[in-house]
């Protein structure tokens, strides 16, 4: 999938959860999260888990599932499990979209958020979701709650959000939910809802990427930024990446700098622009 960007003097984009100019080696995931969107509330991918190492793309890949959410119209909202989710989304961010979908009737959802009959002075994530849910589905829509960076330490918050997923889920809500985390983070998850509901989700262990799909990720962006690398430039390139996400953009980034201003990438320019790739990620990582 490539995402065309304005022109920059370096297509590539080597920082951490940062959009790459061409996403590879991801397609079947992403199809199947789309799938699960059009297929309806029962359809397993509708609750949707990425899992990795750092750098290893888990972050672009919500980004890239939001977008689909988007392009069918859905209300996408995203947060990260840190401490305090539970009362930013009930707070700020669900309210937020209730707001904008239904300015008029906000006021009287706040305070009474399922009916009349019901009157409740702080509302919570589930009659919140119901009421964001009830107002998307009025325009053919749904809900994508997205969350980054999923661990043990929010995992009291985590329970009460999946609690509420599973109930609305059950009502045949049109909701669906797609997360992100370290594999020995959400491996580590402790409570038992929160364990049963992330053993349900369409889980995608997140890996590298083949050198044909390396070469592609390299050599696309670089040739419609003007600058293209030769082909034994590209596959020295490649190589060096060893196939990992974050590690493609770094390398890419330094070799498309290198003798910046010639019409393609050398053989010579790839060699440096991998060693300053290679000085770079040490001190990283140190």
């Amino acid at each position: 999938m490539l995402v065309r960007m304005v022109p920059v003097s370096n297509p590539f984009t080597p920082s951490f959860g940062a959009f790459p100019p061409c996403l590879v080696g991801r397609d079947d995931m992403l199809t199947n999260f789309a799938y699960g969107l059009d297929n309806g509330p029962g359809a397993l991918e509708r609750s949707t888990l990425y899992a990795g190492s750092r750098g290893v793309g888990k972050t672009v890949m919500l980004r890239a599932a939001e977008a689909k959410a988007r392009e069918r119209g859905w209300v996408v909202i995203t947060d990260s499990s840190r401490e305090g989710l539970l009362e930013n989304l009930v707070q700020t961010a669900i309210p937020e979209k209730l707001q904008l979908l239904d300015p008029d009737g906000f006021g009287k959802r706040a305070s009474h958020p399922t009916s009349a009959k019901r009157a409740v002075s702080v509302p919570t994530i589930q009659t919140l979701l119901r009421d964001l849910c009830i107002l998307a589905e009025q325009g053919g829509t749904g809900v994508l709650l997205s969350l980054d960076e999923i661990h043990r330490s929010s995992n009291r918050d985590i329970q009460e959000v999946t609690i509420a997923l599973q109930h609305l889920r059950g009502e045949g809500r049109n909701l669906a939910f797609v997360g992100a985390g370290l594999t020995e983070g959400l491996d580590e998850l402790s409570n038992d809802d929160v364990k049963s509901f992330m053993r349900r989700s369409d889980r995608w262990d997140l890996g590298n990427v083949s050198l044909h799909s390396v070469q592609v990720a390299l050599q696309q962006p670089a040739s419609e930024w003007g600058r293209p690398f030769t082909l034994e430039a590209v596959q020295l390139a490649a190589d060096a990446t060893e196939g990992h996400p974050f590690v493609i953009q770094l390398v890419g980034s330094h070799c498309f700098r290198s003798n910046y201003g010639t019409p393609q990438i050398e053989t010579l320019d790839a060699l440096r622009g991998i060693d300053q790739a290679r000085q770079r990620l040490t001190a990283l990582i140190n």
